[in-house]
Order: C-alpha cells, then structure tokens, then sequence
C-alpha cells in the first residue's frame, strides 16, 4: 500500500502535463517549391514543384504541412495565372526558408496575370502560418477579395509580410 498515492501522484502528474500542453499537431510533409512557374504539375517531386501543386499536395496530406523556398536566384517571382487553391488543411508556407533570405521577403507572389477576380492566398484551416513572402498585384482585393484572407478556424498568423509593395 505504501507504493499506491506515489503511483497516484505521477499518473496525475502524467494527466496534468497532457492536458496543460494542449493539442498535438501530427507532423506531415515539406513540400519545396523549385520552380516558379504556374503551370499545373501532377504532383510535387524532388525535381519539379511549383506553389499551387505544393498547396494542393498539402490540401491532399492530413497533418501539418510545410511550403518552403529554394527559387533559382532569378525567378523568386511566382506569376499566378488563376485564383490559388483554397489552403484547407493546415501549413506554414514559409518564405524565410529561400536561401539568400535576409531578413527581408525574397519571395513574390504577383497576382497581376491571374485576372480581376483572383485573390490571394485564401485559408479556412486553423493553425496556420503565413511568412515571409511579398505579395501583390491581386486585382480580386476589390471585387471582395483580399491578398490574404483568413476564414474560420482560428489560430492562423501571419508574419513578415509585405503586402500591396511592388
């Protein structure tokens, strides 16, 4: 009997710790973006992955999601040809990961060749992370739209953007 309230003790312990830390985001992939393009891809590889087919694999995958950046040094400009997939599930798309990144976002989406209606990015997932990126050019910002619009889900942040700068 002796051993049972220090038994006692650490499965509280145990308890307390899991419900103080909060729900565990499972880890899913890193997608990393390698060519500016627009064009559709299938899939995002190891040799060929642009922006959308980095968003739309990390629609596809359950668990939090990474989008980084290692753009050749003369197209860190993603031209978006029509309205981005929505983000649904959640992801940190992360400019601050191209190499050459110095404090400064290196990265640009320009929406300007996507048309009047297209926003830009559009997220209705919770806990997602946008960094580091420049975006403009998004003509749907006054058809209702917006360079970035959060809906629904809660926790999502936004850091180190410029937005509207060209």
């Amino acid at each position: 009997m002796p051993h049972r309230p220090r038994l006692l003790r650490g499965v509280v312990a145990i308890a307390l710790l899991l419900l103080t830390a909060g729900p565990v985001a499972a880890e899913g992939n890193v997608f990393v973006v390698n060519r500016s393009d627009d064009e559709p891809v299938a899939a995002c590889t190891d040799e060929a992955c642009n922006f959308r087919s980095a968003i739309h694999g990390a629609n596809a995958s359950p668990g939090l999601d990474h989008i980084h950046f290692n753009l050749p040094q003369d197209s860190r400009s993603i031209r978006v040809q029509s309205p981005l997939p929505t983000i649904t599930e959640p992801i940190v798309i992360d400019g601050t990961t191209q190499p050459g990144y110095n404090g400064h976002p290196v990265i640009e989406l320009d929406g300007e060749p996507a048309g009047e209606e297209a926003s830009g990015l559009h997220v209705i997932s919770g806990g997602s992370t946008l960094r580091g990126l420049v975006i403009n050019a998004f003509r749907g910002a006054h058809a209702g739209g917006s360079a970035i619009r959060l809906s629904s889900g809660g926790g999502n942040r936004v850091e180190g953007m410029w937005i509207g700068t060209d």
